[in-house]
């Protein structure tokens, strides 16, 4: 083996030296939760400034799930450690949280291929598979114990001498501070076993390097190092093996074979593959583990053929023991149709109230989820599984990996399938989902982990690795009360970006961050340092509304430039007071997105201007956006001093102070009257405007021009008809100019006499076109274009007919 590592390395006295939490195990426990629930930093409300923080290149594909330990000294420096195997034959170890400076490199690297020496990984040539290409090295996650510093781990290679190559599988255990090997390992793995598959010497099931595939990450309980085999694409012969070795001399105690005897098919199998799932442990040090297809006799006198079967095995003074099993009533039908029950692994749920306190849950290709007593798993029944407790028939997509459990619900995430909860309830699943993603995972689907501060703040992570192998993984995060509340996906902005997926991929949550192997790296995710990510914006920040309504705001969530930004954002407003009710659909947004704010108005309430603000939360950062709503019951525009006299020159206009706050519901009326033509006969060619907005020809009958052109009087800008009357109402946005009498044939045109003068009604700006808008003290406008604006003669006069007294 080579090693590269650091000088001047040192163990702690004691590992770890602090309440930090470690994932020392695959999916995290022996039950195999998947469950952190010592998370202070991630919550699904700082979620917003979540996102990737560094990755760390290795030098082939990370199918095992990388682990983690707290406070290891190396080289003098303490550092939190994220522990990696690849394909290639290594593990690495890099610092846990930052990539700079000196830790750019590996803190170390165990490399157990060597080239130089005939010493390689193993290709998927070679092995007839593409399964796992184009390398096969290290794929069971390894194990962890803290109390020596010792990592496990199982490392498959080929070794040519004088041209002659032979395959090895090999235990090492390592030094948790250097990599070096420890209890003068590694140690070659070669047993068998009485029975009559082959491969068989004299009666005996060998176990065959080449031929079996150490996928399921390694169990470490009581002082005993668990290893279990299947193969590579169901290469016959094989057979399924589980190992004990003792943790402290690497020494074999025992070996089990799940299938050793050929039955009626011309193959063996039973493998222990999991997806990757380590077998389960409980805590009278009992394993749980499913096998794949294969031959089933186990209901016979004297039948030892467990495929696919759940098993309940010990290890005793005697070796290896059966001491129940569940199988499905259709087991020859799985077997012929390669639906392993054994592609997913077993979970151990907390004991339950109830009849059936220890329950656990498995889910095969089928996708049927079963839960069983493990007090009692009910063995084999032919005509059904009426035996064990539940059955969900077909509930989800088929399993490659395991579910996992938090805070009485069970995430499940089939293949071609939405990530999927089903509650637990008095030792019972709910029959349906209670809630699910609505991104489905193509592929193999995911094996989701779950971070959480106690029973709060729980996320359920997942990978999708639909992309495997040239497209990137993508990270998601859920809210555990509800997978429809997607919180965050690395598939987002650029900068998020992991390396290419790999298969069965599973994240590890520690400490803030959050872990997973891809195809060449380890990424790394956390709380990104950058502060605020996200800002508020409200259309409009000022809206008028009769007492009695509901005025409506659009309130947008966006990320700021340069910053990633996917978190969640809960929205509230302040400061309205009694009479107003605020009401946010929805309550909160994910990302750049956007809520309706809608302000139920009492019908006491008086007018007046009534400012508030509206706040997002999203973890640490919080931004916020002030707003007015005018309650107003109308006001009437009065000309100041009478007529207004609109002069002749058309880009001049009439214009006028309106003293007090003027909102879209405030109303004008008037009439136009004026002279016959405000253009003189200079213009070509010679059109003229009447004091109704009629476009004539002096001397013929009236005609009417549909043509438009574009006109800017001081704020104005847009393409109106000649002749239009145009008011304009200052600082009013986007739409602060409208036309009152369009230049049409509705005003006359084409009449043999045409109208001098037109009514306005009584009637709102809002009416009028004018959107909703809360101005003080605004200028307001009155426009003719023209077709010339240097040769207009005339002018226009507006009379204010009956204005009411203002409210």
């Amino acid at each position: 083996m080579r090693m590269l590592s650091r000088p001047g390395i040192m163990l702690l006295a004691t590992l770890p030296l602090s309440a930090q939490v470690s994932v020392l195990t695959y999916h995290n426990n022996p039950y195999r939760t998947g469950e952190n629930l010592q998370e202070t930093t991630l919550a699904p409300a700082s979620m917003g400034g979540f996102g990737k923080l560094f990755a760390q290149s290795v030098d082939g594909q990370v199918y095992a799930q990388p682990l983690y330990m707290p406070n290891v000294s190396i080289g003098g420096v303490t550092h939190n450690v994220v522990l990696a195997a690849t394909e290639n034959d290594s593990v690495y170890a890099f610092d846990a949280d930052s990539n700079t400076g000196t830790n750019a490199a590996p803190l170390w690297q165990a490399a157990f291929a060597n080239p130089a020496k005939g010493v390689r990984a193993v290709t998927s040539g070679e092995l007839n598979c593409i399964n796992t290409a184009p390398l096969v090295g290290i794929t069971g996650t390894p194990v962890i114990d803290s109390s020596t510093g010792t990592l496990y781990v199982v490392a498959k290679t080929v070794e040519t001498t004088a041209g002659v190559s032979n395959f090895y599988q090999r235990l090492h255990a390592l030094d948790i501070t250097s990599g070096a090997e420890k209890l003068g390992g590694p140690f070659v793995i070669q047993t068998s076993v009485p029975g009559t598959c082959s491969p068989n010497f004299n009666g005996r099931v060998a176990f065959s390097p080449y031929r079996q595939f150490q996928r399921a990450g390694l169990v470490l309980s009581k002082g005993i190092v668990y290893v279990a085999f299947a193969s590579q694409c169901d290469g016959d012969p094989y057979t399924g093996w589980l190992m004990a070795f003792n943790s402290s001399t690497g020494k074999l105690l025992s070996t089990f074979d799940d299938g050793p005897i050929q039955g009626p098919e011309p193959y063996c199998r039973s493998g222990i593959w999991q997806g990757g799932a380590a077998p389960a442990v409980d805590t009278s040090d009992v394993l749980y583990f499913a096998t794949g297809n294969g031959y089933f006799n186990a209901n016979t006198t004297g039948g030892n053929d467990f495929g696919d079967s759940t098993l309940k095995l010990m290890l005793g003074a005697a070796g290896f023991s059966v001491l129940d099993y569940f199988t499905p009533y259709n087991q020859l039908s799985l077997d012929q149709g390669d639906l392993d029950l054994g592609s997913g692994g077993v979970l151990l749920l907390p004991d339950q109230p109830g009849a059936n306190p220890h329950l656990l849950v498995q889910v095969g290709k089928e996708g049927s989820i079963y839960l069983i007593n493990r007090d009692n798993m009910g063995k084999y029944k032919s005509t059904g599984d009426t035996q064990i407790v539940q059955t969900l028939p077909n509930a989800i997509g088929g399993t490659w990996g395991m579910p996992a459990f938090f805070n009485g619900s069970v995430y499940f995430g089939g293949s071609v399938d939405s990530l999927k909860a089903y509650s637990l309830t008095n030792g019972l699943l709910s029959t349906s989902p209670t809630s699910q993603s609505t991104h489905v995972y193509a592929g193999y689907g995911p094996t989701p982990s779950v971070s959480a501060n106690g029973h709060t703040n729980g996320i359920v992570w997942a990978v999708d690795s639909a992309g495997y192998p040239n497209l990137p993984a993508v990270l998601y995060a859920y809210d555990a009360t509800n997978l429809a509340n997607q919180l965050y996906s690395s598939g987002i902005n650029p900068g998020d970006q992991m390396g290419p997926a790999v298969k069965f991929t599973v994240p590890t949550i520690a400490n803030g961050k959050v872990y997973a192997g891809t195809g060449n790296t380890v990424e790394v995710f956390g709380l990104l340092p950058n502060s605020p990510n996200f800002s508020l914006a409200a259309n409009p920040t000022s809206l008028a509304a009769l007492p009695g309504t509901t005025a409506n705001f659009q309130i947008s969530v966006l990320a700021e430039p340069g910053f990633s930004f996917n978190g969640t954002v809960a929205l509230s407003a302040s400061g309205l007071g009694a009479g107003f009710t605020p009401t946010f659909n929805p309550g909160s947004v994910t990302g750049s997105n956007s809520s309706t704010l809608g302000v139920a108005i009492a019908g006491t309430v008086a007018n007046g201007s009534y400012p508030f603000t509206v706040t997002g939360v999203s973890g640490a950062v919080t931004q916020s956006v002030n707003l007015t709503l005018v309650v107003t019951t109308g006001s009437s525009i009065v000309f100041p001093g009478g007529p207004l006299t609109i002069p002749g020159h058309a880009t001049m206009g009439a214009r006028f102070t309106y003293n007090g706050t003027l909102t879209q519901l405030d109303t004008i009326q008037f009439t136009q009257t004026g002279e016959p033509c405000l253009q003189g006969g200079t213009a070509t060619p010679g059109y003229c405007v009447n004091g109704a907005g009629i476009v004539v020809v002096p001397g013929s009958s009236p005609v009417g021009s549909t043509s438009t052109f574009e006109a800017t009087f001081g704020t104005t800008s847009g393409v109106w008809n000649f002749g239009a009357l145009l008011m304009e109402v200052s600082g009013v946005s986007p739409i602060g100019t409208v036309q009152i009498f369009p230049a049409n044939a509705q005003n006359g045109l084409g009449s043999s006499t045409p109208p001098t003068s037109l009514v306005l009604p009584a009637t709102s700006l809002g009416a009028l076109g004018f959107s909703a808008f809360s101005v003080t003290n605004p200028t307001i406008t009155f426009i003719v274009p023209d077709t010339n604006y240097s040769d207009n003669t005339g002018s226009f006069v507006l009379t204010q007919a009956g204005a009411r007294a203002r409210h």
